[in-house]
């Protein structure tokens, strides 16, 4: 379930890979395609992370976060529910994960919402993509 193309990604990672040094830039984009690849669905959000990061030389700090981050956390996410949360209000998606976690799911909620409280690890997600562009906006 990517959301892109595999020409489309390598594309994205000559992109990112572009704004790094020259040296590096081998290394960035494997960097690049390896984290698209882990966050499968959120490649949008991988690539714009890095391409951002990349622009205020902070490549390798956000690639690290990444990667920490789906290995402590985004290893249990599916494609699927990356792919039902993605893109949603910030807001509206920390009201839901904390109606999850305290286990008070709203029952007038319509239908689409429920189907995202299915998924508080994709929510959880989004929300540390949120906080990575937050990160980077606020330098």
């Amino acid at each position: 379930m990517y959301q892109l193309e595999e020409q489309t990604r390598n594309e994205f990672a000559d992109k990112v890979a572009g704004l790094v040094q020259e040296s590096q830039r081998d290394r960035a984009r494997q960097e690049t395609r390896e984290l698209s690849d882990l966050f499968e669905g959120q490649e949008l959000n991988v690539t714009g992370v890095l391409y951002r990061a990349a622009e205020n030389d902070r490549f390798y700090e956000f690639a690290g976060k990444l990667r920490d981050y789906h290995r402590n956390c985004g290893d249990n996410v599916s494609a699927e529910g990356r792919e039902v949360v993605r893109g949603q209000d910030v807001r509206m998606l920390k009201m839901l994960l904390n109606q999850v976690e305290i286990d008070n799911i709203n029952p007038n909620f319509p239908k689409e919402l429920h189907k995202m409280t299915r998924y508080p690890d994709a929510i959880r997600e989004e929300l540390f993509f949120f906080k990575c562009y937050e990160d980077l906006m606020t330098e």
